[in-house]
């Protein structure tokens, strides 16, 4: 990715051995990987091309909480390609906003920069100036 890329991105993004499910009304398709993450969205590699614009409702598996962890997300496709679909998130629960947090913060190399990035925002909008 470039910096002017970078720049443009609220969140930061990392890479998290992690599947998903999406659907799109009553067609479904599940256990499709996800190449990456950040609180604002995710990538899912593969999985039906629905068209930019389009909402969906998607669950993220966190497989290694005992019993597993389920983040229910409404979202909306932000590009489509061949390899996937890039998703913007519309709404998280607040459990589910915490999981993001910590898969986040904890499969960073920039945690500073995290860090920052959560206390300049209100879940997933940018806090307002005084």
């Amino acid at each position: 990715m470039n910096d002017k890329s970078r720049e443009q991105r609220e969140f930061t993004r990392v890479q998290v051995p992690l599947k998903g499910d999406i659907h799109f009304g009553d067609v479904a398709k599940k256990g499709l990987a996800i190449r990456n993450l950040s609180l604002k969205g995710l990538f899912l590699v593969g999985g039906p091309g629905f068209p930019k614009g389009a909402e969906c409702d998607l669950v993220i598996r966190l497989e290694g909480a005992s019993p597993a962890v389920e983040v229910r997300v409404r979202g909306r496709v932000a590009r489509s390609t061949a390899a996937g679909m890039g998703i913007e998130f519309l709404r998280v629960g607040l459990d589910g906003f915490e999981h993001l947090k910590n898969l986040v913060r904890y499969n960073s190399e920039q945690v500073e920069q995290v860090e920052e990035e959560f206390d300049s925002h209100q879940g997933l909008k940018k806090k307002k100036e005084p």
